[in-house]
């Protein structure tokens, strides 16, 4: 049976994040959430829905404001179903 994973990019929008996690995680065999170290609220609300935190320090790679693709890189590297 083929498995179902999502990635989500969550920057200091924890507020927004809280509404929806406990419902979309449910949704995937494996609920990816990427962030940076500096958000702390981000990565205590996946410990608290059981979620995977990936911590990234690529938010401003390469001098981008916003790196959004580095961000998504980083989950694509923690797939688990990627066969």
């Amino acid at each position: 049976m083929p498995k179902l994973e999502a990635i989500l990019v969550c920057v200091d929008y924890a507020d927004f994040q809280q509404e929806v996690i406990g419902f979309n995680s449910k949704l995937f065999d494996q609920y990816i959430v990427v962030t940076t170290p500096e958000d702390v609220r981000t990565q205590e609300l996946c410990k608290k829905h059981n979620t995977t935190c990936v911590i990234s320090k690529n938010l401003h790679k390469n001098n981008a404001i916003f790196n959004k693709g580095a961000l998504i890189n980083d989950g694509v590297a923690n797939l688990k179903f990627n066969e």
